[in-house]
């Protein structure tokens, strides 16, 4: 649960926000998470969720968040490239970069591949490093086995193809028999009508007919 922050302090700030609203941005900008930033920045708990989407839609809250995420941005020099060029890494990682195959076909993990490799070490998620200990009591001496694992692959080649809009929206297509056009036909039950109901109808219809005609 969040902590909840008491705050009754209320004037103008530089950024022409409150100090609860700029409490609530600085908050926000934290895990992006508006209920638990609202009760963090000391509004109501119950009413956390509606009071986070109201303060977002106000345009001088949604400004300071874009202007604090800009900064943040240039700070770590995130750049449209940069997040292409990862997703890159991940997505056309190769595991050659990482093992060596023998002739026999045992495949040996060698970090010294990807030591001046920076695209190979940046697809790698995880290395583990275990001594493991050969024969009774270790009298074979003490082997070094190393565990790779890969950053999702097709995760990245997703990412990628959803931004550059590679795959075809999906659509849904209703034909009738045989690829025929599809024919709607609409049945309307009037047996419940009384005569008087029916006459009015006819004469509505009627009205429509002549006018479109």
């Amino acid at each position: 649960m969040a902590e909840k922050r008491k705050n009754t302090l209320r004037f103008t700030t530089d950024d022409d926000l409150s100090v609860q609203h700029s409490l609530f941005v600085q908050e926000y900008l934290k895990d992006f998470r508006g209920g638990d930033a609202a009760i963090r920045a000391g509004y109501s708990e119950r009413s956390a969720a509606p009071t986070a989407s109201r303060l977002l839609q106000e345009p001088r809250i949604q400004a300071a968040i874009a202007k604090a995420v800009g900064s943040m941005l240039d700070k770590f020099q995130i750049t449209n490239e940069r997040v292409l060029a990862e997703y890159a890494r991940m997505a056309f990682s190769d595991l050659g970069d990482v093992i060596e195959i023998d002739d026999d076909g045992t495949a040996t993990v060698n970090l010294a591949l990807i030591k001046n490799n920076k695209d190979a070490r940046a697809a790698i998620a995880e290395i583990n490093q275990s001594d493991i200990k050969l024969g009774k009591d270790g009298e074979g001496g003490v082997e070094r086995r190393t565990r790779i694992k890969m950053h999702d692959k097709k995760g990245a080649l997703d990412a990628l193809a959803k931004y550059l809009r590679l795959m075809p929206s999906e659509r849904v297509e209703v034909t009738g028999k045989d690829g025929a056009p599809f024919e709607a036909k609409l049945t309307v039950d009037l047996s419940g009508l009384s005569v008087e109901e029916l006459e009015a109808l006819n004469a509505a219809a009627a009205k429509v007919k002549k006018a479109e005609g």
